[in-house]
């Protein structure tokens, strides 16, 4: 779309707008991370496509339009959501079949962030220990797009994710919770933009405090959209969205040849993966429910295994055992020891407090939910012998 037709799409424009808002719902302490090393591209499997060429500008309860506002040195990240504004949220899940997905293929760059960070391709958030870095491909190998996550857990307080997606053209947005907006009434409300123009380009903003919020532009370099978490404040979004403004991607360096390829494969397709890891199940009356192995350029890299009694319910998990070898900075926070060190009593105390127990193994991290404590100390001690 040239931007003299895009310019009157978003001044008070009817046109392809989703009737749906997106919220990441979180509430309380966030859980313990039950799979790790999951790709963002298998969640996205599982999402809901939503389109976001186009934004309705007319206010709450009337016809007129807010004014497209003009930036200007001294533009506080607030006014670029100067008219967001809304009702009650509601909402859930949904998904699609994964052929509505509209690109083919998908690599990480995710190990590549001090060299990222050193060529300036992103900023450096030393505030974020995680980052998720993956590129999209079309089916012949072409690029489709590319998206940034900075992430930091813990607390309520602490949690934020500030992500950046980025292509030639308008990159459709993948998610797996929708949430509308409902006046008093239990009426629809269609979503709240605020549009702010800077050197001649339109910045469309979604969303206000306490909710997601995302700023979203397009320049001669490509497409961004720039969003943020409901505990992101405005600045943080704005922040990002002039480092790119003023670093814009070069989609060319990331070829698909350059990135690593994951796979997630049941343990039957690769049975030696980690067999050294892992304790004799069925020698303590476990029986195997469910087992996947992550592959990293064919590689193991993580395992996931599922397990269940004679004992417990028909069916029900008993056992959650996972192990990964590329631990990120949270796993290596949570594991309290090494498989050598670790105490019956060390594992009964970190079960006490939580859900789960982590602990190093050779050069991994194992992590297990249990249902019975002594269960769980079984098997981690057998691995000792």
């Amino acid at each position: 779309m040239k931007k003299e037709q895009k310019a009157e799409t978003l001044f008070c424009g009817i046109t392809n707008i989703s009737d749906a808002v997106i919220n990441e719902a979180a509430s309380g302490a966030l859980p313990a991370k039950r799979a790790p090393w999951v790709k963002w591209g298998a969640v996205a499997a599982c999402a809901c496509l939503l389109a976001t060429g186009a934004f309705v500008l007319a206010r709450r309860g009337g016809t007129d339009c807010p004014a497209v506002l003009q930036w200007s040195a001294g533009f506080r990240p607030e006014q670029y959501f100067q008219y967001n504004y809304g009702g009650t949220e509601q909402g859930g899940s949904s998904s699609i079949d994964s052929s509505a997905i509209p690109y083919a293929q998908t690599r990480s760059f995710s190990d590549a962030r001090a060299q990222l960070e050193a060529e300036g391709v992103i900023p450096r958030m030393e505030n974020h220990p995680l980052l998720y870095c993956g590129a999209h491909y079309n089916a012949d190998g072409s690029f489709y797009s590319i998206e940034f996550v900075w992430s930091r857990r813990g607390t309520m307080d602490d949690y934020s994710d500030l992500k950046v997606t980025a292509g030639y053209q308008e990159v459709p947005a993948l998610e797996d919770c929708i949430y509308v907006e409902t006046d008093g009434e239990g009426n629809i409300l269609e979503p709240a933009v605020t549009v702010t123009e800077r050197d001649g380009v339109q910045i469309v903003a979604e969303g206000r405090e306490n909710r997601n919020k995302s700023l979203t532009f397009e320049t001669d370099s490509g497409w961004y959209r720039i969003e943020g978490s409901f505990n992101d404040g405005y600045a943080a979004v704005a922040e990002l969205l002039d480092w790119f403004w003023e670093h814009p991607i070069d989609f060319a360096r990331f070829p698909i040849e350059a990135g690593d390829a994951y796979d997630y494969v049941p343990l039957a397709d690769c049975p030696d993966a980690f067999s050294e890891y892992l304790p004799d199940f069925a020698a303590f009356g476990f029986t195997e429910l469910e087992t996947h192995v992550t592959l990293k350029n064919g590689a193991p890299v993580a395992l996931e295994g599922h397990y269940t009694t004679e004992s417990g319910e028909e069916g029900a998990e008993r056992m959650h055992w996972c192990i990964t070898a590329e631990p990120d900075y949270y796993d290596l926070e949570r594991a309290i020891g090494t498989l050598e060190a670790l105490t019956e009593a060390q594992v009964y105390d970190a079960l006490a407090e939580g859900s789960s127990v982590a602990f190093l193994q050779g050069n991994c991290c194992v992590i297990v939910f249990p249902q019975e404590a002594t269960e769980a100390w079984a098997l981690i001690a057998s691995l000792r012998n």
